[in-house]
């Protein structure tokens, strides 16, 4: 019985670390909600395709990875499965 206990508590440990860590980076990523949405509505949009006509016409000649699509794409995907992967976790607790 004490070995159980022992074993539970370490976990909770770890699950503990786990969960707080995960709170930070979503309170991190919650300071940077405008600039998410800001970088949703841009890919994609009117001035999305005049700055991506520029940078290929050579009058843009900065570091552009926001003007890749897959770039963008990659990161809004990113943010969804991520929240799939989480929902699915949760769901496990009401079983």
């Amino acid at each position: 019985m004490n070995e159980r206990v022992k074993e539970k508590e370490d976990k909770l440990n770890k699950l503990l670390k786990i969960v707080n860590k995960l709170e930070k980076d979503i309170d991190t990523l919650s300071c940077y909600q405008n600039d998410l949405i800001d970088i949703n509505n841009y890919y994609g949009s009117n001035d999305y395709y005049i700055d991506l006509e520029a940078y290929d016409k050579g009058l843009i000649t900065t570091p552009c990875g926001v003007l890749s699509e897959d770039t963008i794409w990659n990161m809004l995907e990113k943010l969804r499965d991520e929240e799939e992967r989480l929902n699915e976790i949760i769901s496990y607790l009401d079983e």
